[in-house]
């Protein structure tokens, strides 16, 4: 009989013993090895209310991020129109400026940003990246993607561009506009996304950032790609989008051993100038048809001539959205030779 009310104090207790334990770990195991590795960074801020002593523990996150995903969703399952989306965005960015100040550590590893945007918030997301400057950030992400062409955010803040102590940084939806040299002494890797690369950007990126190694571009734009530098090995293209001039896209990369191009390119035709230290190389990707530019031997151009000049390569990946093009070069390869003979 004992027993039995041992085991139904026990169970009608299991949710205190449970919350009991977790609170009896150490602050930084909470901190670094929960709260810094949940989802998101809301997530974090709502353990405050399980008791007094997690009230604060969210301030010593040092990995943050905020995407305003679940805002906008909300307010669309509830209110069931989207017009309301405009609210949770106003909603999203007030709790992300409110819980910023809060934060108490002297540097965070990880500052990641993920939202829609449009010009109203500007001053929000200058402050946003100045803290996580302030904070001495390592990995900086950030994605904002604009209403319309006038809402596209402009990074010129010269605390950005003069930062030693960034090691990667992702940004999308939004354009670099540096006023001074650029300097990031520790960057090791730099993706930008749906962005114009001005023939100037890329030059300042690379001379100011001695440690670079790996350079991704998804779905930019810009004619010409200049890469002198020493330290970039690897340059990734993920889909391309054609200036408005029409201009092929140029590469110029002397010293880079790896080159991958895979999705979507919407331009006609990539010229390689200088790609001599190349080792290898992987292409997996298509053009797609129904765009008015394109004509319908584009593809096997841009194929044919960037095989042409990878003839020294030690490996070269062909990927199955190529298969076509290529099966029917060999088709004219064979009617050419029937033909001859």
């Amino acid at each position: 009989m004992e027993d039995f009310r041992n085991l139904k104090w026990f169970k009608s207790n299991e949710s205190e013993i449970e919350v009991d334990r977790f609170s009896n770990l150490p602050d930084s195991i909470i901190i670094d090895q929960i709260l810094s590795r949940l989802p998101e960074t809301r997530f974090a801020i709502r353990t405050g209310i399980l008791s007094k002593r997690f009230q604060y523990l969210w301030q010593w996150v040092r990995s943050l991020r905020f995407d305003d995903f679940f805002f906008v969703n909300a307010a669309i399952d509830l209110l069931g129109d989207f017009d309301y989306r405009d609210k949770a965005f106003l909603e999203f960015f007030i709790a992300v400026d409110k819980s910023l100040p809060q934060f108490q550590v002297e540097s965070i590893d990880k500052f990641e940003l993920d939202t829609n945007y449009d010009s109203r918030f500007a001053l929000y997301v200058k402050n946003w990246i100045e803290f996580a400057v302030s904070k001495n950030v390592k990995q900086f992400k950030m994605k904002l993607r604009y209403v319309g062409d006038d809402d596209e955010f402009s990074i010129d803040s010269e605390s950005f561009f003069l930062n030693s102590h960034f090691t990667d940084i992702e940004v999308g939806y939004c354009t670099l506009n540096p006023t001074v040299c650029i300097s990031w002494s520790n960057l090791t890797c730099l993706s930008i996304s749906h962005s114009k690369l001005d023939e100037s950007l890329i030059p300042n990126i690379v001379s100011g950032s001695p440690l670079l190694t790996t350079l991704t571009f998804h779905y930019c734009h810009g004619s010409f790609i200049d890469i002198r530098s020493n330290s970039v090995k690897n340059l990734v293209l993920v889909g391309y989008e054609e200036e408005e001039s029409g201009k092929p896209l140029e590469i110029n990369a002397p010293k880079i051993s790896s080159l991958i191009i895979i999705g979507q390119l919407w331009i006609s035709n990539i010229l390689l100038r200088d790609v001599s230290s190349l080792v290898k190389a992987n292409l997996n990707f298509e053009v797609p048809r129904y765009f008015k530019r394109i004509r319908k031997h584009d593809e096997e151009e841009i194929l044919n001539g960037l095989i042409l000049r990878m003839k020294h390569l030690n490996e070269l990946k062909v990927g199955l959205s190529l298969y076509p093009v290529i099966f029917c070069f060999f088709i004219y390869l064979l009617r050419l030779i029937i033909s001859i003979l």
